[in-house]
């Protein structure tokens, strides 16, 4: 017995001690097959999740954030505990530790409690325990560590159009009426806007409110909405008068009711229409709310992860702190770069393209 490598399973466990083995000296009873998280939580590219490796700095998404852990053993018959900066959450002490199955004794569930996360570093513990089928019985520690912060104000388009980028920057870009800009370019997802030239306007009145940054003098604004998903899935927003609100919002060259969500393709994300005169999007770390004005759109944004993006784009590439000797010195080029060339309001043949 290498009890030096291994920790005897505690039934009142009050002090967690990681048992980090030689590589391939693991009992294969007591490991982790895989884990996953829900709210955001993934793992760095360059360190994926292997069984054999017990120490983990994993990307974790801004505050506010709650996520639950589904742990898998190698075999089936073992359980897994879960610890949260150094609280006990599901424990066979307890009675409501993991498994597999949910069938295993004390090891009810399939994946954690809910877990709520604080500003600064947060540490997952996950404690495999091979219920004496190993030779001999075992208990090996995994360790998943982040750091999260408060979410970024984000933001915004509003206007005609004047631009607040997701570090708080302040540009104007005065586009042609009729050209299609790239306002988000990302790995997963590319956001346009159809600008349109307006003379006059009106501000909307919505649930008895008179709405805040609408029309204000001639000049070029945003007029439709076109997003599109690497699953495949088309966004498209018309913008509508004051009084009526969207003109039209279609999901895949269907119309969107009022009320209604729909799912992206392979969960990268959410629309929701939930008013006459506001639409939501969520997709993957951004969160975009379009509010209708007068025949264009002002835009809200909100990202969880900023320092994880690899976006560009008029708006995209402004979480990073980078200025150029430019007359717009916080976009990179040009504002004619930004046009999509082939003027579809889905297309992505501009110069600083990230989506394919």
């Amino acid at each position: 017995m290498r009890l030096s490598l291994l920790v005897l399973f505690l039934t009142l466990p009050s002090l967690i001690l990681a048992a980090n083995p030689t590589p391939g000296q693991e009992d294969p009873f007591c490991l982790l097959s895989s884990i996953s998280f829900t709210g955001g939580i993934t793992f760095k590219p360059e360190q994926p999740f292997d069984g054999k490796v017990f120490d983990y700095t994993v990307n974790c998404p801004n505050l506010p954030l709650k996520s639950t852990v589904t742990p898998l053993t190698s075999d089936p018959e073992s359980s897994s505990e879960i610890f949260f900066n150094g609280a006990n959450v599901n424990t066979k002490a307890g009675h409501n530790a993991v498994s597999n199955t949910g069938n295993v004794d004390n090891s009810p569930n399939k994946h954690s409690d809910e877990l709520t996360f604080q500003q600064g570093s947060n540490t997952i513990q996950v404690g495999v325990s091979c219920n004496g089928m190993g030779t001999p019985p075992c208990y090996y520690i995994y360790s998943f560590t982040c750091t999260c912060n408060p979410q970024t104000p984000g933001g915004r388009v509003v206007g005609d159009p004047q631009f607040t980028g997701l570090r708080g920057q302040s540009y104007q870009i005065h586009g042609v009426s009729g050209e299609v800009y790239n306002i988000v370019s990302d790995p997963k997802f590319q956001l346009n806007a159809r600008f349109v030239f307006l003379d006059h306007g009106k501000c909307p009145i919505v649930d008895g409110k008179k709405a805040k940054g609408c029309w204000a003098h001639p000049g070029s604004y945003l007029g439709a909405i076109g997003l599109k998903t690497v699953s495949g899935d088309r966004i498209e927003l018309i913008s509508g008068a004051h009084d009526q609100g969207f003109q039209a919002v279609n999901v895949n060259g269907k119309p969107l009711n009022q009320g209604d969500s729909i799912l992206f393709q392979d969960n990268l994300g959410a629309i929701s229409f939930n008013n006459s005169h506001t639409v939501q999007i969520n997709i993957a770390e951004w969160t975009f709310v379009y509010e209708n004005s007068d025949m264009y759109v002002n835009q809200r944004v909100s990202v969880l992860s900023p320092g994880s993006l690899k976006s560009h784009g008029l708006l995209g590439q402004t979480h990073r702190d980078k200025m150029y000797p430019n007359t717009i010195k916080y976009i990179q080029g040009s504002v004619d770069d930004y046009v999509i060339r082939e003027k579809d309001l889905f297309g992505d043949s501009f110069v600083f393209n990230m989506f394919n």
